[in-house]
């Protein structure tokens, strides 16, 4: 394994996630990004997670179009260390967003970046969010494979986007069987099938995790529930609307009912789930300077017991 920074004892590491960094963009007229982060705050929190040993940050090409990446590279490019890690593998054409399917692709974008970031070696590298066994996913890896060896890149990864909900382990299965470094995929409370999918593969010793979405974009975050109406330029006000989120409070309610728990400390509960099922690193959004120091408190917290956590996935049912 070349990943070894990822190994850790007790607690997980946690990595700076920067989507929010690429502000609000649009692909096509389907909105991305978020609509309520501040540039300036977001370049104070990354000063104070590096004081604090916060040292990974991850984006990709695609956030914001370049701009996350191209604002990480002026803040922390030249800075030994620091980990960077990036995710390539799709585009916007005609207002569409696709998948890239040649090594001349692959290239030109590997190339980007690295411009971007100020890196003449990128520590890790993601395929991002790939169709298992695609033509997209096969060239990809060959080429991420192939800038390896040339000692382009520290490591290779693949990032899981969703899961077949036939089989919430299938695309976790396949990404293990690449022989890849790193696997990225989200890990909440709000949605156990990925709990489910992953738990045989958390400990492996061949694949370093990292679980990403502690908080479910943000729908995990508050101390009460309420209901949010995000703005038309925020990825949410698609991802969440009004009727899922009613549904997602029903769950919830439910959930934190039979595994005797309540609303009351949310951020903490859904931190802890996350951890509890030990990923080598927990990567989080982070907004301001006021979450690096509540994120390192979280991080420290005990873990649930499998019990527990057997407690609370009875209360979605259907992948108990």
């Amino acid at each position: 394994m070349s990943t070894t920074w990822l190994k850790v004892k007790k607690y997980p590491k946690i990595i700076f996630g920067t989507y929010q960094l690429g502000g609000s963009f649009f692909v096509g007229s389907r909105p991305n990004g978020y609509s309520n982060s501040n540039e300036g705050d977001i370049r104070d929190a990354i000063k104070l997670a590096i004081k604090n040993n916060i040292n990974i940050f991850d984006t990709a090409n695609f956030y914001g179009y370049g701009k996350s990446e191209i604002i990480l590279g002026e803040l922390v490019g030249r800075i030994n260390n620091v980990k960077i890690c990036t995710k390539i593998g799709q585009e916007v054409i005609n207002g569409q967003q696709t998948y890239i399917r040649t090594i001349k692709d692959f290239e030109r974008q590997f190339i980007e970046s690295s411009k971007r970031l100020r890196r003449n070696k990128i520590d890790l590298v993601y395929l991002h969010s790939p169709i298992p066994d695609s033509i997209e996913a096969k060239v990809g890896l060959e080429f991420l494979r192939k800038i390896k060896s040339a000692d382009k890149i520290g490591a290779i990864g693949i990032s899981v986007r969703k899961f077949d909900r036939s089989d919430p382990s299938a695309d976790i299965k396949w990404a293990v069987k690449q022989k890849v470094d790193v696997i990225q995929f989200p890990l909440n409370l709000f949605d156990p099938a990925t709990q489910f999918s992953a738990k045989k593969f958390l400990k492996s010793k061949e694949v370093d995790l990292v679980a990403r979405m502690p908080f479910s974009s943000g729908m995990l975050s508050a101390k009460e529930f309420k209901l949010r109406i995000f703005p038309t330029n925020d990825h949410r006000s698609v991802l969440w609307p009004v009727s899922k989120q009613l549904e997602f409070y029903s769950k919830m309610e439910n959930g934190l009912i039979k595994a005797q728990m309540t609303v009351d400390n949310l951020k903490e509960i859904a931190w802890r789930y996350t951890i509890s099922n030990q990923p080598n690193a927990v990567l989080v959004g982070i907004n301001n300077s006021s979450q690096i120091k509540e994120t390192l408190y979280l991080n420290k917290l005990p873990h649930f017991s499998q019990e527990q956590i057997r407690n609370y996935i009875k209360g979605f049912g259907k992948y108990a």
